[in-house]
């Protein structure tokens, strides 16, 4: 699922809302959602609280399928200074994963896949240090 458009290395964002509209951007810019799908990782985030973040500096920004999802996919935001999403435990975050699926099913497998990466306690320090899209791709096969 993970594509060299869908990585980005470096992106620069002030807070959390700002790291998440780079997700939405990304996966918009790829058609793989509209823009109400970026609004809905945000308000989701603003109703729910800071769920995404799953690990020290780790994040999974997402929403519904019927938010406005083109076509499933897997990105990769990599921030230049880690943001503070507001996490007791795990904040700041400077890795974002953003995700999207067309249906509910493929939303749990493509998580059910991310959390198993999240085992292996060097991934998040490995996406951190890589110094190319194409490291990031070897990380994540």
């Amino acid at each position: 699922m993970i594509e060299k458009e869908l990585i980005v290395l470096n992106a620069e964002a002030n807070n959390w809302q700002e790291a998440i509209e780079i997700c939405g951007e990304l996966l918009e810019n790829n058609n793989k959602t509209t823009i109400e799908y970026t609004k809905a990782m945000i308000e989701n985030v603003k109703t729910n609280g800071m769920y995404i973040v799953l690990d020290q500096f780790f994040a999974m920004p997402h929403a519904r399928p019927e938010s406005g999802v083109l076509e499933s996919g897997v990105g990769v935001v990599v921030l230049k200074n880690p943001v503070v999403f507001g996490h007791e435990e795990n904040d700041p975050v400077k890795v974002l994963m953003p995700i999207c699926a067309t249906s509910a099913e493929s939303h749990l497998d493509v998580i059910s896949k991310i959390s198993e990466l999240l085992d292996d306690e060097n991934f998040i320090g490995n996406i951190i240090n890589a110094k190319n899209k194409d490291e990031i791709i070897n990380l994540l096969k």
